[in-house]
């Protein structure tokens, strides 16, 4: 990551409010990483589920990318 500091481009917003919950619970299939990634919380649904929603404000849960130009690896 520290490679690649400063060289994204603007961040791309992509709704994700149809497959949310499909993706909570394919996260929930790695039982021996939830606990260690979430460690601070025991609701980690609500976790992402609320910081997807915060990401995509009015148009709904969203993920955040941030491009990389092929000239900038």
């Amino acid at each position: 990551m520290a490679t690649l500091s400063g060289k994204g481009g603007e961040p791309v917003l992509v709704p994700i409010g149809e497959t949310l919950e499909l993706r909570l619970e394919a996260m929930a299939c790695y039982a021996s990483q939830v606990p260690v990634i979430f460690r601070f919380s025991q609701d980690f649904f609500g976790v992402v589920a609320n910081f997807a929603r915060e990401v995509g404000g009015e148009r709904g849960p969203a993920e955040r990318f941030w491009p990389i130009a092929r000239e900038n690896l």
